[in-house]
């Protein structure tokens, strides 16, 4: 799953796919093996913030990072477009896949995050996060 790029570095392979949670299609990217890693984009953003580290993170991490509801080619469905629902659409996303979840929120400032501390818990304890 990794691609050689010069001097002895390996890229991972990141493909781009498509789930129905939710009641939503989402578009995300995945690639890589080891401990899971989520990038979420912000608000009126994309993946295409993440795009350059993921092959990155790759290396040792399983990452997904997926176009939130409305954004990308995710769906754009005319509601359930609260943090709730989108908590709920992510937590579907990896929760069969994955055992622990690090969610790294995009943010160039403390205002730009979705939540200034992480949020309340809405899903079982048994998901450790580190919010950053």
């Amino acid at each position: 799953m990794t691609k050689r790029s010069g001097k002895g570095s390996r890229i991972a392979r990141v493909a781009e796919r498509f789930a129905k949670v939710n009641e939503v299609r989402l578009h995300y990217l995945s690639g890589g093996k080891g401990s899971p890693v989520v990038l979420l984009h912000g608000y009126a953003e994309t993946f295409d913030r993440w795009r350059s580290i993921v092959p990155l993170l790759a290396r040792r991490h399983t990452v997904i990072v997926p176009h939130l509801r409305g954004a990308g080619a995710s769906a754009k469905p005319e509601s359930g477009y609260t943090k709730k629902d989108i908590a709920v659409d992510i937590h579907e996303l990896t929760s069969s896949t994955l055992y622990a979840l690090i969610v790294c929120a995009s943010a160039a400032t403390t205002s730009d995050r979705w939540w200034p501390t992480p949020p309340p818990l809405s899903f079982p304890p048994a998901i450790p996060s580190v919010w950053c």
